[in-house]
């Protein structure tokens, strides 16, 4: 069988890296993991009581609670040289970019998305995201409520939309600083 058929069926498969907040079986069932579960959830509270990204931010810090890299290396030793020897403060490095992916995941509602990506030839190492995904609704175990979820990706679309350009900058995507490779912006 091949990877693609076995993704549009739903099946799972035993990755190296599981979601965070999930851990997995020997055949690939995501089960919660009574670890980092709860941490999930507690995201989700504090961002729809606080609505803000930097104030759970701090508040994981102020809990000491292990950001997914670091709690990925205490689980596989996967970037075994970045942690090995690392400043406490490194175990704790949460940041916007991480909570946000958090918050935006549906797989947190216990759904299963499949086909992400794609590698274009067993010869490249280059991938790509597909346009046609595959979700599978209620397949494992939910994290967070569906109300929940939905209440916290409410206040970060409003977040977004406040703070969205009004008059659309015709060079978004095409300026990018010549030193450090970032786009520009206004």
């Amino acid at each position: 069988f091949s990877l693609h058929a076995m993704q549009k069926r739903g099946d799972p498969k035993r990755v190296a890296h599981v979601l965070y907040g999930y851990m997995q079986d020997q055949n690939g069932v995501r089960i919660p993991d009574p670890v980092t579960g709860p941490v999930i959830r507690m995201i989700f509270e504090k961002y729809v009581e606080t609505k803000s990204t930097c104030k759970v931010i701090k508040f994981l810090k102020e809990n000491k609670i292990y950001c997914p890299a670091y709690h990925q290396y205490t689980v596989s030793g996967y970037m075994k040289h970045i942690f090995e020897n690392c400043e406490e403060e490194r175990k704790y490095k949460w940041n916007n970019t991480s909570i946000k992916t958090i918050i935006e995941n549906q797989e947190y509602l216990g759904h299963y998305v499949t086909h992400k990506q794609e590698r274009l030839s067993f010869k490249l190492k280059i991938t790509r995201r597909c346009d046609e995904t595959y979700l599978f609704k209620n397949k494992y175990e939910p994290l967070v409520t569906e109300e929940l979820f939905l209440a916290a990706n409410k206040i970060k679309d409003v977040y977004r939309e406040k703070f969205k350009e009004k008059d659309g900058n015709i060079f978004q995507k095409l300026l990018y600083c010549e030193t450090c490779g970032k786009r520009l912006c206004f």
